[in-house]
């Protein structure tokens, strides 16, 4: 491998010799690499529900070497490292609520650039909740039926009510 001249010399039937001019050669036997990095996305899980400060944390392999692992929101570059551990720290909050696509990118040597996509959901907002019954200044006593209405964007996973300090 390397750079070598190449030049070409002819001879007639009578003697005399010319010369081409001379080519510059760059010989590389080595294999040429056309495959893609692999990316897999171990966190968070795709399609999950996520609010304040995440981890993306990125496996990125190639059969010479991957140069660089960067993530992306849209066109946006949110960062990019160049050795392992791929992994990228998020505040959600400088998200819009909602689903959000992230797409992980990876290069090597050749240029070669693999990508897979990522895709949370951002909920930084609280639950609505409030009491329904019974209303305030309602006189209990015995066993006593509260009811609620509770929303949210990405559901309701649990509703506790609390007399005082005390978890009923």
């Amino acid at each position: 491998d390397g750079t070598v001249t190449l030049t070409a010399y002819a001879t007639d039937t009578a003697g005399n010799e010319g010369s081409s001019n001379p080519v510059e050669l760059i010989v590389q036997n080595q294999p040429v690499d056309d495959q893609l990095p692999e990316i897999s996305i171990t966190a968070p899980a795709n399609n999950s529900v996520v609010s304040g400060q995440i981890l993306v944390d990125v496996v990125a392999t190639d059969n010479i070497d991957v140069t660089e692992v960067a993530l992306y929101n849209g066109n946006l570059l949110l960062g990019s490292v160049t050795t392992p551990p791929y992994q990228f720290s998020l505040n959600t909050s400088q998200f819009v609520e909602g689903p959000v696509t992230l797409t992980v990118s990876a290069a090597d040597e050749a240029g070669n650039t693999g990508s897979a996509d990522l895709t949370i959901t951002v909920d930084n907002q609280a639950p609505q909740v409030i009491i329904a019954s019974p209303e305030s200044d309602t006189i209990v006593s015995g066993q006593t039926t509260f009811k609620t209405d509770a929303a949210d964007s990405s559901g309701i996973a649990s509703v506790t009510f609390y007399a005082g300090n005390q978890l009923l």
